[in-house]
């Protein structure tokens, strides 16, 4: 017994000295940090904008919007060729285009329109010349095959997406004289004589850098524009009808022209594909490639 107690004591004393030393560890750990100063909004804006959320929000949105315009310009490029398969005019207009685009005097700039050379109106007020500021900006010229000239050129003010700009076409009449077949009442063909229609060289002007043009303003016809003169004695000189019997006999030609080749190029499919056709051509080459007895001999 009196060996035991000694053992217990020091046991005890061990066991003490232990929770103090895990006690003051544990003290030691738990202590709290001191409190955070609290942030400004300058600096809360400038954690959230540099913070992986954010980062990713803007890059969805910018693949959003890039898909937007993406599909935009599908869109709008499918409705347009599905309309030049319907409407010969807007196809005649894209073709009018890329020609005149192609026989352009000047230099071009596709986006920064405002860099090509102005196209302005040139006005008579009391027997006096009045120059306008720029309606649009030239992007191309050339002479077509029924007589017109044609100018493209962006509209001022006239963009698409209210960035990218759109082209149009001014179509001059060149001919003095026109002759505009029609029906009358009874059916009955009836040739019209429309004469004293203003030229090209009387209407436009090429200048260095600059596009004038001689009229009052400029009109649309459907899908082209056409310039509205003025005579002397103040009358409006209506150029619609020259221009559209122009571009009608244009179309005409071309179609006749499209239906022409895919007449012969039908015609050729079906003589290859008929069955009477092929044998005597098989025939034929047969009988061009038989040895005769004749043939033989001269041999």
């Amino acid at each position: 017994m009196k060996r035991v107690i000694p053992v217990i004591l020091i046991f005890v004393t061990i066991s003490l000295l232990l929770c103090n030393f895990v006690l003051g560890a544990t003290t030691v750990v738990q202590q709290q940090s001191p409190p955070e100063e609290k942030k400004g909004i300058w600096a809360s804006t400038k954690s959230f904008l540099t913070s992986p959320l954010f980062l990713g929000i803007l890059l969805f949105a910018f693949v959003l919007v890039g898909l937007a315009i993406a599909s935009y310009f599908l869109i709008t490029w499918l409705i347009r060729y599905l309309r030049e398969q319907k409407d010969i005019f807007i196809n005649l207009k894209r073709r009018r285009i890329k020609l005149a685009k192609a026989h352009r005097r000047y230099t071009s700039h596709p986006i920064r329109i405002k860099k090509n050379a102005p196209i302005r109106l040139v006005r008579k007020n009391n027997n006096r010349a009045e120059i306008s500021s720029p309606i649009g900006y030239y992007r191309g010229d050339y002479t077509s095959h029924e007589g017109n000239v044609i100018v493209a050129f962006n509209f001022l003010r006239k963009k698409k997406l209210f960035v990218l700009p759109v082209m149009d076409i001014l179509v001059i009449p060149n001919r003095p004289e026109l002759k505009i077949y029609e029906k009358n009442k009874k059916g009955e063909r009836v040739t019209i004589q429309v004469e004293g229609i203003p030229i090209a060289q009387d209407i436009i002007q090429f200048n260095n850098n600059e596009v004038l043009i001689h009229a009052e303003s400029i009109s649309d016809v459907g899908e082209f524009h056409v310039p509205v003169l003025k005579a002397k004695d103040g009358k409006i000189i209506d150029l619609s009808l020259p221009v559209y019997h122009t571009l009608k006999e244009a179309v005409m030609d071309d179609y006749l022209y499209n239906q022409t080749v895919s007449f012969a190029m039908l015609s050729k499919k079906g003589l290859e594909i008929n069955p009477f056709v092929r044998t005597a051509q098989k025939l034929n080459d047969s009988a061009q490639n038989q040895e005769t007895p004749s043939n033989a001999m001269q041999k």
